[in-house]
Formats: C-alpha cells, structure tokens, sequence
C-alpha cells in the first residue's frame, strides 16, 4: 500500500515511465493491466460485429473501395505492385491528375486481402487497421497516464466509434480509413513530447500512413510532429536519449515513403510528388476565415461535437455553403476551450505534472493548426468544403477531449476517488460499445440502396457467359458513379483479366492494365441512369437493374413533361433564393437569372454535378429554389423522388465486339 504522503506527492517525471503520481501502482499492479486489457477488447467488439453483420448483409466494394480492394490484391497477386494511392477528388479543380502519396493503405491490406477469399479480405483488412489504432491509442495513453488515462482513451476512441457507425468502420475508403489511426498518432506525439523518446518511429510509421491515405492531414501530421518536438525540447528532461529513436525513426519514415520515392523517380514524366506540388500551386480555392472557424468549432468545441449525428450530417452543402453556427458563437468557443485548457495547463504547471502539461500544450497547438488545416480544405466559393475533406476534425475532436480528460484525472490524487473514476469510465465504454452493436451506416462511399443494386449487377455480369479472356472496361456513368468500380472488382476477383482506356483509371490500376488498341477481346460497358437507354452496336445486356419499376417509369414520364409545360407556363419559377443561385452563374438552365427557366435543361444531366445534385430540376426542389403553385408542389417532391432513385439505381452491364470501341487515341475529359 502506498502511504497517504507518497499519494500527495508528485513524482518526478522520469524520460519514459510514471509520469503521475498514482501511475507506478496502476501500471505495475497485475489486475490493473488486466483490466486495460479488458478495457481495450471491449472497445474491440464493435469492430468484430460490424465485420460479420457486413459479410451476412453480402457486402461488396463499390466506387473507390472497389480500386482499393483490386489494387490491394495486387500487391501479393503479382501484378504490378502499386506505388502510389489512389486518384486524389483534387485532381479535377487542380487540372492535374494526382494521386494519394502512397500505397501503405493498399500494402497493409494485402495481406488480408490475400488470406481472405473474395471481398471480404479487405473488409477484414480494414477493421484489422482500424482495430490496431484503437488498441495502439489505449495502450499509449495507458503508458502515459496509467489505467484510468488508459480507459479515459478507449471510452473517447468507443464513442467515435459509435459516432462513425458500423459501415464506416470496417469499409476501406480512404476518408474514414485515416480517422482513428490520426488519433493514435496524436496520442503518440502527445507521448513523444512528454519525453517518451522510443515512441517517435511509431509516430512516424503512424503519420505516414495517415498522410498517404489523406494528403488533406498533411499539415496536421507534420505541424504536430514539429510541435511535440519542440515541447520535448523545451521540456529539458535530463536522462532522455533521442538519437537512436530519431535514427530509427528516419528509417522508418524511408521505408513508408520508399515507394513513392521510386515512383517520382522512374516516371518517364512528372512523377506523383512533382504533380502533388503543382496542383498545391495551382490555386484551388479553400475554405475562407469566416467559414474556416466555425467548421473547426462545429465538431471540436460546439455540442454535439464528434458524436453520431455530426458525423452523419455535419458539414452538408447547399447552394449557400455548409450549415455552420455563426462566426461570433465558433470564436466564443474556441476562445473558451482555449482558456480552459490554459486555466488547466497552469494547474498542471504547479503540480509539476509534465506529462499533463506536454497533453495540454499539444491540444492548444493542435486546434491551431486545425483552423490552418481548414484554411487550406478545398472547397467551392459557393457550395463549401465536402465533409470527407474535414474528416480529420474528428480525431482532432476526440484528442483534446482525452487530453482535458488525462489531466482531471491525474489531479485526482484522492485513493477513494480513483474507483469512482474507473467505475464512470467504464459504464461509458460500455455504453457506447453496446450501442455500437447495431448496423449503422454514417458516411459509407455508397447508399445502401445503391449497394443493393451494385450487388446485383455484379452477380448478372460474373455469371455472364460473354464476359471471358481479356476485355476492356468502359465506364459511362456519371461522376462519382460506383458501379463501374463494383463491376471492375468482380470481375477481377472472378478471374477475369481486364483493362482499361481512361487515363484516370489506368492512373489508379496501373500500366499493365492500359489499353493498346489490341489486348482485349470484347468490351464491357458500365452505365447508369439515363446512359442505360444508349444503343450499343452489337451489344448484349448481360446485366440490368432498374431503380424504377415499369409504373414509376411511367409516371417519372408523365411528371417530367408536366413539369417542363409548369416552368414554360410560369406556373413554377424561382424563387429569391433561386435567382440568387442564378445570378451566381451555377444553373445551365436559367443563362440570366431574369430570364424563365429552360424546361429542357432543367431535366437534363448536368455537365457536371453540383454537390450530390445531377440535375438541375431535383436541385431546384430538394434546396427549395422553386417558387410554385400549391397544385405543383406534390408534383415536384414525387419528380424529385423519382428522379433521384433513376439516375442513382439504374445501371447496366452491355458486352459488344472490340471493333465497335473508337480506337485506342480516344480522348477522355478531365485533368491531364
């Protein structure tokens, strides 16, 4: 037992270990480290339901999963090993076709990928990584602080697991594949800034990682590795040796950055890293102050913070911007947060507690650098940033509550205290894991309606009896479009050799899979929505699904002529919010916003979408832009319905002879 004195003592931090002073009993004491292992496999339950209720539901990759799961089966499936990530959403505003730094995402999933038949291994693969940053967090917060700094974190890392929802946490899609092992990398740097010197090559595998699956971390990872540095220095902490740890970690971030480094330089023109430079150079536009702030304050500092519904719906775009609270309340926050955690940073100073001074001066860095991080998010002028270029607020979120958190807890030297705290950190682990339990989807690549409909087209085109040998791969669906992706990826993983002639595409799949005009025996077109009704010569639909039946066809019919006749009657017009929109140039339909709007365009595609819009006429009535006769306005939400359902469910597989392909010099539309 330890006497009352020693409780009240703070012990000296030494270069690695207790840095509290209760932390030598609950790190040495074996029930203790039993019960952080518990602590960490409870938190671990949601990551292993989630993977079972995802293989029971029958999931599949669509969209960008899709080129994760094919490029991480090349990886050991002897095709050619990929060197950089995917293609970076940048590229198209940028006018240069980027891709994500690296393929550590693709090299960690190999493996799983490889052992796993089918799709499910990269579904395993990602709760695998996503589990390892859990436990990773416990464990370093737990070398911190102890069991209950320890418990403190895996009760934060539980509720931002409930918080992502269950098909976000084992899908491998860049956005949400970076979110938690960030968090472990801030633990990490909040450990090497309080001198634990051997955690620095963990920081480094960690923070490569992340910056190759996201580049939108980059200024985070790097700033905070500079910041936890820099307070490991100030700490002056004598006894601690940081060369071997900085040579191993330079090692480390060499072998994590090794293949990029080739790709840059053996590309016979500008390779990956000279092309990540020039679109940063390029000048897309990026949040402004006023909508920076507040989005940072949004998650991190204003309720509900990073809890389930603002991972679900923070951020959404309009025509006028993301929904953001008011300049004047995101700087109250922030300032308040900010003199909290200074009030506590004093507190902590007294006590001569480094370690919770090191967790406080890093969280108020941190939100510093979260606000440039936001200044630089690109985002349209008008429409605002997407929220899968903000993801990184949620880790961000979740790091300065676990440092506030730590610090409370460390002050509480009290011993009858100590079980109380352990007793309400682990009703909240529990609760949050108990309720995680349920399939939710908050933010997945696809809708589940959408996945639906991949699922089936993918089993029509894998059974097809045309589809064998070599065939190119033709995608005409629009932007964003997942099926092409899901029909990519079954056919590979159905043995099916396949290539491709867009220049983005064979950006992502590699140069072995490039058409020349010659290595392949038929073509496989993927098309959605309205492209299903194209006329292929030769063609043969192999696989079909229609998001409408006969009947709503019919009546999405009807309604598109009757509207068309309402605008040309002016029976539907815009309304003020509408010509403001107008007046801004985004509507092909309306060229003035004096002008009516053209019936035609206004149920046509778009050229290019507008947020998660395809035409104009749905845009019109989900913003409520539209100014109409109470008799129309049914009319114009079934429309809206009806229409969205068509382009986003509708797709088709058709197979046609090579010859009736243009010629292998066809031009594709896009960033160079």
């Amino acid at each position: 037992m330890v006497a009352p004195s020693q409780e009240r003592m703070p012990a000296a931090d030494p270069t690695i270990a207790p840095p509290g002073p209760d932390d030598a009993v609950h790190r040495g004491t074996g029930h203790l480290r039993l019960l952080t292992a518990g602590a960490v496999v409870v938190t671990l339950v949601p990551l292993v339901v989630a993977v079972v209720t995802a293989l029971r539901r029958g999931w599949l990759p669509v969209g960008d999963t899709a080129i994760v799961s094919i490029r991480a089966h090349d990886v050991l499936g002897g095709r050619e090993l990929p060197l950089v990530g995917m293609v970076d959403p940048v590229s198209r505003p940028a006018g240069v076709a980027v891709s994500q730094p690296g393929p550590l995402l693709y090299d960690l999933l190999a493996m799983p990928a490889a052992l796993v038949p089918g799709p499910a291994g990269v579904l395993v693969g990602a709760a695998l990584i996503n589990g390892l940053a859990v436990a990773g967090t416990a464990l370093v917060a737990w070398r911190r602080g102890g069991v209950r700094v320890a418990l403190a974190a895996a009760a934060y890392a539980a509720a931002l697991l409930w918080a992502m929802g269950s098909a976000v946490l084992v899908e491998p899609w860049p956005p949400n594949m970076a979110v938690l092992p960030m968090l472990l990398y801030l633990v990490t740097c909040w450990a090497v800034a309080a001198g634990d010197a051997p955690l620095l090559p963990l920081a480094a595998a960690v923070g490569s990682f992340v910056v190759q699956t996201d580049p939108g971390y980059a200024v985070l990872v790097v700033g905070v590795l500079v910041c936890a540095l820099g307070l490991a220095a100030a700490q002056r902490s004598t006894g601690v040796r940081w060369r071997s740890p900085l040579v191993a970690a330079a090692v480390v971030a060499a072998l994590c950055w090794a293949q990029p480094l080739i790709d840059e330089l053996r590309s016979p023109g500008e390779g990956n890293i000279s092309r990540l430079w020039e679109a940063a150079a390029a000048g897309v536009p990026t949040l402004s102050w006023r909508a920076a702030v507040p989005a940072v304050a949004r998650v991190v500092t204003l309720p509900p913070w990073f809890a389930r519904p603002s991972y679900e719906r923070a951020f959404v775009r309009t025509p006028f911007g993301n929904v953001l609270p008011p300049l004047a309340l995101a700087l109250a926050g922030l300032a308040v947060f900010l003199l909290s955690i200074a009030g506590r940073r004093v507190r902590a100073g007294r006590r001569g507690d480094r370690s919770a001074r090191a967790a406080l001066d890093l969280a108020a860095l941190v939100m510093l650098l979260a606000t440039v991080s936001a200044l630089v998010t690109p985002a349209s002028p008008a429409w605002g940033a997407a929220v899968a270029d903000l993801r990184w607020l949620w880790p961000v979120s979740v790091f300065v509550g676990v440092a506030q958190l730590a610090n409370l807890l460390r002050n509480t030297t009290a011993h009858r205290m100590r079980p109380a705290s352990v007793a309400c950190l682990g009703i909240v682990l529990v609760g949050a894991t108990l309720l995680n339990l349920a399939w939710h989807d908050a933010g997945s690549a696809a809708s589940p309606a959408t996945r639906d409909a991949a699922r089936v087209l993918v089993a029509q085109a894998t059974a097809a009896r045309e589809i064998t040998g070599r065939v190119l791969v033709d995608c005409r669906g629009a932007s964003g479009d997942p099926y092409c992706g899901a029909v990519l990826a079954g056919l590979v993983d159905d043995g099916v050799q396949v290539v491709v002639r867009d220049p983005l595409l064979v950006r992502q799949l590699g140069e072995q899979r490039r058409w020349d005009g010659r290595n392949a025996g038929a073509v496989v077109t993927v098309a959605s929505g309205d492209r299903t009704r194209d006329v292929l010569p030769g063609g043969t639909v192999v696989a079909r699904h229609d998001g409408l039946d006969a009947a709503e066809q019919a009546e999405l019919a009807r309604l598109r002529s009757a509207l068309r006749g309402a605008f040309a009657a002016g029976e539907v017009r815009l309304n003020d919010r509408g010509r403001a929109v107008a007046a801004r140039g985004d509507l092909v339909s309306v060229p003035d916003a004096a002008a009516p709007i053209d019936p035609v365009l206004a149920t046509r595609l778009r050229p290019t979408s507008l947020a998660a819009y395809r035409r104009e006429m749905v845009l019109l009535v989900e913003e409520d832009l539209l100014d109409a006769d109470p008799a129309w306005r049914r009319s114009l939400d079934l429309y809206a319905d009806l229409q969205d359902r068509w382009d986003r469910e509708t797709a088709t597989v058709v197979v046609q002879p090579v010859a009736s392909v243009q010629d292998a010099a066809a031009t594709y539309g896009g960033p160079r």
